[in-house]
């Protein structure tokens, strides 16, 4: 039942995340022809700057989609309730602050990127305002396995980032009108993600345990923090290092890439409420592993197939003929993000049971990705290379870790099973 239900869920939320993902491609594509290579690598450099910056916002809807699958699991759905009013007190201050934070440094952001007017750095701030309160109903919303209904909401995002953002573009705003578009649709997906769970917000708080939410959430900030760096840092230090043209194609490689992930993404988002409920009743889950495994691999070197077979199609229809040189990249860097995928499901894994030996590893590999990038970063070829050798060793350590403890776990009941003999 469980399987057939990762399955449903699964397509259910790919279905719905197609919208979501034909409209940010959209908007990523068209940006891309309108604002051409170098305004592209201005833009394309933000988001990824965005996305970093935004880890504790990802992190946040984990935590929130981890613990209120386990108060719905225990039925104590006002203990669900105490969870999104206690994190939204604690959590709006915050992004104010950070809005502040990132007005003052833009400065400094400016140069490292080298974007000449600081105003789209200052429109990028005001997202943060709303950007950590967003993950706080998605995370409910995942935890109740509404996936559909979360796919809904993240595609409204799209779809109300795509018509504002190009609507501003038109314009005349250029980058300003891009970012604009992003920050319009995160406000207006937050307002409506309270539909969802306005049943839930009807019940009276019950007390929970703040400090095992605590306990947890710091290791998934820094998870969440390196799996966001490993395919966001090497286009903020490409746009640093190479030449803005350069950095523009290489902005349209990852983009494209990441379509990959756009399709195996949503069976993971599946597969963590579904091992942390079963996990947190102490019922077996590691077929669950296993298929989400096979899924997203499959799904995975499905999409790299075309990449291979048609690069050259790919990237003239997306983004013209302005990017059409770089088209020889397109297959080893849709093999980074294939690879990619398959560390997600392993992180997110053992986020889902609780198990943190691997965080450790997980910083060590990110960190030296972004040590070797700041060496060796003469070209688009060597930015894949490393990337892809970094995938790859990380992934056999995650996959021996995994076959570690269930050594562990097998031998332990063996020992068991001798002693009651």
């Amino acid at each position: 039942m469980t399987i057939k239900k990762l399955i449903k869920g699964g397509i259910v939320i790919i279905a719905g995340t197609l919208i979501g993902s034909v409209a940010n491609y959209a908007y990523n594509t068209l940006t891309g022809r309108f604002l051409g290579p170098e305004n592209y690598g201005i833009f394309t450099s933000l988001m990824s700057l965005l996305a970093i910056v935004s880890v504790p916002m990802m992190a946040i809807q984990t935590v929130s989609a981890k613990f209120s699958s386990k108060f719905l699991a225990e039925n104590r759905l006002g203990k669900v309730r105490a969870l999104v009013s206690s994190l939204h007190r604690r959590l709006w201050p915050i992004g104010v602050a950070a809005a502040l934070m990132i007005m003052i440094l833009s400065g400094f952001v400016g140069r490292y990127l080298h974007i000449p007017s600081l105003v789209p750095i200052f429109i990028l701030a005001i997202i943060f305002i709303v950007a950590f309160l967003v993950p706080i109903t998605r995370g409910v919303i995942q935890g109740m396995q509404k996936f559909f209904q979360l796919s809904i909401n993240t595609s409204l995002d799209a779809l109300f980032r795509l018509g504002i953002g190009m609507a501003l573009i038109a314009l005349g705003f250029k980058v300003n009108g891009a970012v604009g578009g992003v920050v319009a649709g995160t406000v207006l997906a937050y307002l409506f993600s309270f539909l969802p769970i306005r049943n839930i917000l009807k019940h009276s708080s019950e007390p929970f345990d703040k400090k095992k939410i605590m306990e947890y959430s710091w290791p998934t900030v820094v998870v969440i923090l390196c799996l966001t760096a490993l395919v966001n840092a090497d286009i903020i230090m490409a746009k640093h290092y190479l030449p803005p043209v350069e950095a523009g194609h290489y902005a349209a490689l990852s983009t494209i890439a990441k379509i990959i992930f756009y399709f195996s993404g949503p069976i993971v988002s599946v597969m963590f409420p579904m091992i942390s409920d079963l996990y947190s009743k102490g019922e077996r889950h590691y077929h669950l592993l296993i298929t989400t495994l096979i899924g997203v691999f499959g799904a995975s070197m499905a999409i790299l197939v075309f990449f291979t077979l048609a690069p050259q199609f790919t990237i003239k229809m997306l983004y013209g003929q302005q990017f059409i040189s770089v088209w020889h990249f397109l297959p080893s860097m849709g093999l980074v993000m294939v690879l990619y995928g398959l560390v997600n499901v392993m992180a997110n894994y053992f986020l889902s049971i609780n198990k943190m030996k691997f965080v450790p590893f997980l910083v060590f590999f990110t960190v030296l990705e972004v040590i070797l990038l700041s060496f060796f970063n003469s070209s688009i070829s060597v930015f894949i290379i490393i990337s892809m050798l970094s995938q790859i060793v990380l992934l056999i350590t995650l996959f021996s870790l995994y076959l570690i403890d269930k050594w562990s776990m097998i031998s332990e009941k063996l020992h068991l099973a001798k002693e009651e003999e």
